[in-house]
């Protein structure tokens, strides 16, 4: 029996090992999937145990997708144009790494019928997460996007790569107004609002929301987010972050095991899944 894993830390919170491991046994494959806490000092030892042979393949979360990438022996060109990894698949010893945040983030939009292309877009957070999604809608045309962060260099870095498109804006409270009441979409790219850590201490933006725009918060965990449930008040569209995932799981499946599957049944198949044992609609 071959293993899989989702590495980071914290990583309990993480939907991964259920999702998968239902997806694994739907298609009758002869893998575990579990999640592995490791810290950022732990990395290199795990990175060594699996190129010798204890996992097939591996995801990658926070905070390793991007300190990950020099132990690697090669990754996607994808991979490497959005500056972080969170797929590995291991073969014959060697390692290679792949990034499908942006496939993810297209076929959630595609779900809720929302086409970026000339599109206004506001996104808060430029870590690996938003440096994916920008790289997606630069590619799809958008037409406008702002990107705001706390830390104020990444954003500008992030922003000087699609000079057309994209504009640095402050993370305070006037700027996301301002750039709130214009957007279609406004995207939490950041991790506020997971489980157990740091909510948002401001959500007065969503105020001054164009009325017309989808919220989409990337936190999976929980699936009901603060940010969500504001949005919904005001009469907001919203996108869980579970729409993200979900096809990541289903493109993983495929990295690891080599075995295509109908990516609609299997999504429909996951949500019912997580419906029935969550005891909730998806």
């Amino acid at each position: 029996m071959k293993k899989l894993c989702v590495i980071g830390y914290p990583v309990e919170h993480s939907l991964y090992p259920r999702i998968q491991q239902f997806l694994l046994e739907r298609e009758g494959m002869d893998y575990t999937y579990e999640a592995r806490e490791v810290q950022k000092h732990e990395l290199a030892d795990f990175v060594q145990e699996a190129r010798e042979g204890a996992y097939a393949g591996f995801n990658v979360t926070t905070p390793h997708k991007r300190t990950i990438i020099p132990l690697l022996d090669e990754i996607s060109d994808e991979a490497r144009l959005c500056g972080a990894v969170n797929t590995v698949r291991v073969q014959d010893g060697r390692l290679l790494g792949y990034n499908n945040d942006s496939l993810g983030f297209m076929a959630s939009l595609r779900r809720c019928g929302f086409d970026p292309k000339g599109k206004k877009v506001l996104l808060i957070g430029a870590g690996a997460s938003g440096a994916a999604i920008t790289t997606a809608l630069a590619r799809a045309g958008v037409g406008k996007l702002w990107i705001c962060n706390r830390g104020v260099y990444r954003a500008k870095e992030l922003a000087a790569r699609y000079p057309e498109q994209a504009e640095f804006i402050y993370f305070g409270t006037f700027p996301l107004r301002r750039a709130a009441a214009q957007a279609d979409l406004i995207i939490n790219a950041t991790n506020v609002g997971m489980s157990n850590g740091q909510e948002f201490s401001d959500l007065s933006f969503l105020r001054d929301a164009n009325p017309e725009a989808y919220i989409y918060d990337l936190v999976y965990s929980p699936r009901d987010t603060l940010l969500l449930r504001q949005a919904r008040k005001q009469g907001l569209r919203t996108i869980p972050g579970i729409n993200m995932v979900i096809p990541q799981i289903i493109e993983g499946f495929h990295d690891f095991t080599g075995r295509e599957v109908d990516h609609e049944a299997a999504w429909q198949a996951i949500e019912q899944e997580l419906a029935e044992e969550l005891g909730e609609e998806v």
